[in-house]
């Protein structure tokens, strides 16, 4: 929205939301939280498949940015694994403390984990 409007703007959530659904395996959950933000969680799964996961965002944001020189779909991601008898509000906060640490080293950053 900042640099394009807010129609600009508009694309690009829809474009984030189909490369999130595409990345996202039957089980999965994608939620857009509200603005630019949006959560995913993998139930019952391990870090190695939220690993996986994250390369074949990475994957597709590439593949997606290719056909939209011009208006270059990026994202910066915190992750967390709640385990049993974790609040989810925890795992979520950390979630949310990487992804602002993310985005304050290197705008755009998709974690190897």
């Amino acid at each position: 929205n900042d640099a394009g409007g807010h129609e600009a703007g508009d694309t690009l959530i829809r474009r984030a939301g189909e490369v999130i659904d595409t990345a996202c395996g039957p089980s999965d959950v994608a939620a857009r939280l509200g603005g630019d933000e949006f959560a995913l969680l993998l139930p019952y799964q391990d870090e190695r498949v939220a690993k996986q996961m994250l390369g074949k965002l990475r994957q597709l944001t590439e593949v997606n940015n290719q056909f939209y020189p011009g208006a270059r779909l990026s994202f910066s991601i915190g992750t967390a694994t709640a385990y049993a008898g974790m609040p989810i509000d925890r795992a979520l906060r950390r979630a949310d403390t990487q992804m602002y640490q993310a985005k304050q080293a290197h705008y755009g950053r998709v974690p190897d984990a």
